[in-house]
């Protein structure tokens, strides 16, 4: 998958069915680097590949101090609850997609960012059934 830069204004993203309010930066990776590795045999020579249909994916989101989903993130990761994130674009000719999904999320606690301008906190999570609609 190539690399896809746009801004955060062009999509809406939610978490467990609750819009994010704030979003400051949002990056999400699909697991793929090690989806395919080679099958060799005695004397170490290529003879056929192993493609494995791993769907997992991460990914950061970054949420301005005041956002009020920095709530709801810290009450998942206290329960330790895995839920779905689904990013939509709101603008297709920028993104290049309609829709993404990711099952089973769960998020780790958040890297606080006290920049001058503007604090964030920075959200991680690893997901399973990454989906992509064009």
């Amino acid at each position: 998958m190539a690399l896809v830069e746009y801004s955060v204004k062009d999509v809406t993203v939610f978490i467990d069915g609750v819009e994010v309010e704030d979003i400051a930066e949002l990056t999400i990776t699909p697991k793929g680097e090690d989806n395919v590795t080679p099958v060799k045999d005695w004397s170490n020579r290529t003879i056929g590949w192993n493609v494995k249909d791993d769907t997992d994916a991460e990914g950061t989101i970054g949420l301005k101090a005041q956002s009020k989903t920095n709530q709801l993130l810290m009450d998942i990761v206290k329960a330790k609850r895995g839920v779905q994130v689904v990013v939509k674009s709101n603008n297709k000719e920028a993104t290049g997609f309609s829709k993404m999904s990711i099952d089973d999320c769960h998020f780790s606690w958040p890297e606080f960012k006290p920049e001058a301008e503007e604090p964030t906190w920075s959200w991680k999570f690893i997901g399973t059934n990454f989906d992509i609609e064009y």
